[in-house]
């Protein structure tokens, strides 16, 4: 990857070492990020910084995923959003509205803890729709 064609990711998770892991394993391989510790002040960034992705935790304190990606939405944001769970099935205990509807709200998925070789997989395949 040439450093001009460097891809955005824009990290959002309140667990500061998962934040720590994906930013260095993701500045090891050319991408360039911004992570937050809370979907707030990601949601007051993301025009500024222009990310390619957001990867979200869906459990974090102030909102989850789910409503980081509908206030993404609402707010213009047309880029790749990928979620990271350690529980696949907790959207939808939280937000059974959403049942079938994954897809309108997010890319991808990545179930944590990752390995690394999968989170790079994940970001490849969700950077090439």
């Amino acid at each position: 990857m040439k450093m001009t064609d460097k891809k955005r990711i824009m990290l959002v998770d309140d667990e500061d070492g998962i934040r720590r892991v994906a930013a260095s394993v993701l500045a090891r391989h050319g991408y360039e990020t911004m992570d937050f510790n809370n979907a707030q002040d990601a949601l007051g960034a993301w025009h500024g910084y222009k990310p390619d992705v957001v990867l979200t935790d869906f459990r974090m304190p102030d909102m989850d995923g789910y409503q980081l990606s509908e206030r993404l939405i609402f707010d213009g944001y047309r880029g790749k959003k990928v979620l990271m769970s350690g529980n696949p099935g907790e959207l939808y205990e939280r937000h059974p509205e959403v049942r079938g509807l994954f897809d309108a709200y997010f890319d991808g998925f990545i179930q944590k803890p990752f390995a690394s070789n999968a989170l790079l997989a994940e970001l490849e395949r969700v950077l090439s729709l």
